[in-house]
């Protein structure tokens, strides 16, 4: 797999190549942007010397490298990274951003777009990353991205400021990123989950409908359904979206159905209707992992 151009709400990112290296220099000829990494501005023989190693280590795993980051316009943003780690199947997060770019959240939605492309696309099982213990920016990013601290060390390193205090790793794999990405959803006119797991909430047949539709090319791991929504409104319309799409041959990505009514008779139709289009569904009534509002 080559490595693709990925996309954020605000960004386009685009493989790393030597037409970039302009902007590389650009990029570390800022001090204070290489201030917890060399403690200084780079040379242009230096960035030249970098990017051979960038595009080297991008050739070594399909899917994994460094990315030039542009906004509207082609405004130059900086380097994202996500280039293979020394342990097989592991990368490692970064980011660089042009000094002007700061302070704006691109690069908690540049990490949040390398975790996915490493964990979903590139098939990776764990990503780490490193800064200096002192960089308190770039530990927010980490911690926000949903990374943990896992050690503390002391590389041997040429000493900058704030190198006393040592670096530090941050990691996460995929099966908490994951975790911390499952889509469930529960359609329910009154109810919601007693643990107040993270969910995405309809209280009418409409509302299913439309987050079916936000999520149509998006794996669901649950689906929640009850079956009055109140007054003359019934979950069917949502069930119909789930026939039709698999009528087309194109059935919504769906872990399970669970069917939670207190009407076991909508409850058994829905199972029925689900079942035929080879849909999983159980019938869960009377949980109480879902409870009054």
């Amino acid at each position: 797999m080559p490595q693709p151009i990925l996309r954020t709400e605000r960004m386009l990112l685009v493989p790393l190549e030597d037409r970039h290296l302009d902007l590389e220099a650009e990029l570390d000829s800022d001090p204070e942007v290489l201030r917890y990494i060399d403690g200084r501005a780079r040379t242009r023989e230096e960035v030249v010397e970098y990017h051979e190693k960038r595009m080297e280590l991008g050739r070594r795993v399909d899917g994994l490298g460094y990315w030039a980051a542009f906004g509207d316009g082609d405004d130059f943003i900086g380097v994202m990274m996500l280039p293979p780690a020394a342990e097989p199947g592991e990368a490692e997060l970064g980011y660089r951003l042009l000094r002007r770019h700061w302070r704006r959240g691109l690069a908690s939605e540049a990490a949040g777009e390398l975790l996915r492309h490493g964990f979903e696309t590139a098939g990776q099982h764990r990503i780490t990353a490193q800064t200096m213990t002192v960089n308190a920016g770039s530990r927010a990013v980490l911690e926000k991205a949903g990374l943990r601290l896992v050690r503390t060390f002391f590389p041997d390193c040429p000493p900058i400021p704030g190198s006393d205090e040592g670096e530090v790793e941050y990691a996460i794999t995929r099966a908490a990123w994951l975790a911390r990405h499952r889509l469930v959803i529960l359609v329910d006119d009154l109810r919601s989950f007693a643990d107040g797991r993270p969910t995405e909430v309809a209280r009418t047949s409409a509302e299913g409908v439309a987050l079916l539709t936000a999520h149509r090319d998006r794996r669901i791991d649950e689906l929640w359904l009850d079956h009055d929504l109140g007054g003359d409104d019934t979950i069917w319309p949502v069930v119909e979206v789930l026939e039709r799409a698999a009528f087309e041959e194109r059935p919504y990505d769906i872990g399970l159905i669970r069917v939670h009514s207190s009407n076991p008779a909508g409850a058994a139709r829905m199972r029925r209707s689900l079942d035929r289009w080879g849909y999983p569904v159980r019938i869960v009534t009377g949980t109480a992992e879902v409870g009054r509002s």
